[in-house]
């Protein structure tokens, strides 16, 4: 199971032209599928998902997702068991138990900061680079502005309803990192400290 990488380019506008005047009208607003995932992490607080990560060099992790608006997320690894990947709202830790040291990523320096932030606005310091509407799904991908060269984030939402079901991270290296979710759960009660790093985990 893959998906293609979704490489950056123009936003798809689907126009017709209308009246005898020849004018084109949008029948597909854009703008309002941006403004519809701007409204869904606005709105949404926290979730729970399975997810299962595809590498680019075709090894498989699997685990739990944990998500809380703003900043925090935790992926908990089960296969295999010894990895973990947290945001505690100004860093990402990376965190093998097997080799001991966690690795430290600003988070501001991800474009995944763009949909952990308190007031989500596609615009301004975020470019939204594709916008691909299906007929039951909409791919949307993002990079920062002034440093497009730093990666990109691409989110797969389904239709009916709208929920986020996947992503798919473009490192500043080129390394590409697919997460497809299941299970999802949205706005519940999470524990706290689930977002805090502890070095030795049970």
């Amino acid at each position: 199971m893959t998906i293609k990488n979704i490489a950056a380019g123009f936003l798809i506008l689907i126009v017709s032209c209308l009246g005898k005047d020849g004018k084109c009208t949008t029948t597909y607003s854009t703008e309002m599928q941006i403004q519809k995932v701007e409204q869904y992490f606005n709105t949404l607080k926290t979730l729970e998902a399975d997810f299962v990560q595809f590498n680019q060099d075709g090894s498989v992790a699997q685990g739990r997702f944990y998500l809380l608006r703003p900043n925090k997320f935790r992926l908990s690894y089960t296969n295999p068991s010894t990895l973990l990947v947290l945001s505690d709202g100004n860093s990402i830790i990376n965190y093998d138990s097997d080799i001991g040291d966690p690795s430290y990523i600003d988070l501001d320096s991800t474009p995944v900061e763009f949909i952990l932030r308190k007031n989500v606005k596609l615009s301004h310091d975020v470019t939204v680079s594709s916008l691909l509407p299906g007929k039951n799904s909409l791919k949307i991908t993002l990079v920062k502005t002034k440093d497009p060269q730093l990666g990109s984030l691409t989110l797969i939402f389904s239709e009916a309803p709208f929920i986020l079901k996947a992503w798919v991270v473009i490192d500043a290296q080129g390394t590409e990192t697919q997460v497809v979710l299941s299970n999802i759960k949205e706005n519940i009660d999470l524990d706290p400290n689930l977002f805090r790093f502890r070095k030795h985990r049970s």
